[in-house]
Order: structure tokens, then C-alpha cells, then sequence
């Protein structure tokens, strides 16, 4: 079997829209692989946990799995993604949410942070976090079903227990989590532009990061 790494996503196969669309796919094993490289990063955090049965009044919201490819420099493939995410438009406002908006940063913002970057002779570097949202715990009690192709696991309920994609508040925990974790390692949050961090020391900018939903952007002196 040919890989399409290194390919163009329009020269090869389709993403697949369902887990059906996998089991058909001349990539399954590779769709399977991020499949359960997700699985295995929900394992490792402790996303989800098991329950005899839903408490009464609750329900198990639904859940699917959304497939794309991971594309770098001139829109190349390098990997198979597979995320799986709860379908939050089936969930009640004040039961199942309660903030269902995240700040994001401005181009100005951003385009500021580069231009501070170059002219204090600081060096730039971008991050993607992987599985961002799931490093946020929830403060609400969601019970989901698992979709398809989780292996013993699928169809079954647990208790959703960190943000989720999919759910109406996962992104505005994601965003006071990252805001939390480095303002505990010295940095402070602009008030104008929340996205917006940075570290002082003796009166010197040392670092200067912008979050954008699972993206970092860092402009920080050498050894920061």
C-alpha cells in the first residue's frame, strides 16, 4: 500500500466523513492508527470514565469521529488525523454549559507580537498543542456515548470529564487553562488582549506568547 505523504491532499483519496468511510478506505490502517493515537491520548489525560448507568434525568449526549490530514509547507500530507468530538448542539444551556465563547486574538495583536519580535532581536516560535482541549477539566457533569470504532468500547456511556471538542465550553476552558499554567510561571495576562501574555524580568520583556485556540505563537529571548 502507497502512502500519501508527501502528496497533495486533491491527488489521493477522499477524507473520510464516517468510520464506515474508513473501513472502505485503501488508508484504513493508517486511519485506524490516528484513530487510536486519539483513543490512547484520552486514556492518558483521563478524559472519559466509565459508569454502570446514566443518573436519572440525564441523558448521553452523541459523538463522532471527524477525520483530515495534517498538511506542512506547500500543503503537503505529513500525517492522519482523527478526533473524536461530542455532538454539543444537543446539549442544554445551564445544565450541560454554562460559557460557551473563548477569546481569540486579533491580527493586530499578533502582527504586534511579530513586530516586537523582530525589532528586540527575539526569537520566534510556533507550537501546536496537541489535543489541547482535553488538558482542561470540566466544571459541568456530561455523560456521552462512544461512536463507532472504539473497539469494546463503542456505544457505551461514560462521564465526560475534561473539555472535549465538540462541547459549547471546551474552548473557553482550554483558554483560562493555557492563561493559568503560565501565569504560574511568571507571566502576566494582558487586560486589553486576554490571548495575550507576557514575562518580565527587572523591567525587561523576556517572553511574549499568544494563544490561539490550540496554537502558540512564543517570542522570547534565546534560553526562555
Amino acid at each position: 500500500m502507497t502512502s500519501p505523504i508527501g502528496q497533495k491532499p486533491s491527488d489521493v483519496e477522499a477524507v473520510p466523513m464516517t468510520y464506515k468511510d474508513v473501513m472502505c478506505s485503501k488508508y484504513k490502517v493508517f486511519w485506524e492508527a490516528a484513530m487510536k493515537k486519539e483513543i490512547d491520548g484520552h486514556d492518558k489525560t483521563g478524559t472519559f470514565t466509565k459508569v454502570k448507568e446514566l443518573p436519572e434525568g440525564r441523558k448521553a449526549i452523541g459523538s463522532k469521529w471527524v477525520f483530515s490530514w495534517k498538511t506542512k509547507e506547500k500543503g503537503l500530507i505529513v500525517d492522519f488525523k482523527a478526533r473524536m468530538v461530542a455532538r454539543g448542539f444537543s446539549r442544554i444551556p445551564g445544565i450541560d454549559f454554562h460559557h460557551s465563547s473563548s477569546a481569540c486574538p486579533s491580527a493586530a495583536s499578533i502582527n504586534t507580537v511579530i513586530a516586537v519580535a523582530t525589532e528586540k532581536g527575539k526569537m520566534l516560535a510556533h507550537w501546536n498543542v496537541k489535543q489541547a482541549y482535553i488538558n482542561a477539566k470540566l466544571k459541568e457533569e456530561i455523560y456521552l456515548r462512544f461512536p463507532e470504532g472504539c473497539g469494546s468500547m463503542s456505544g457505551k456511556v461514560v462521564k465526560v470529564k475534561r473539555a472535549l471538542y465538540g462541547l459549547k465550553q471546551s474552548g473557553h476552558e482550554w483558554g483560562f487553562e493555557a492563561a493559568d499554567a503560565l501565569i504560574e510561571n511568571g507571566y502576566e495576562q494582558c487586560k486589553v488582549e486576554p490571548c495575550v501574555v507576557r514575562k518580565v524580568v527587572d523591567g525587561e520583556v523576556v517572553g511574549l506568547i499568544v494563544i490561539y485556540v490550540d496554537d502558540i505563537l512564543v517570542a522570547a529571548d534565546e534560553g526562555e
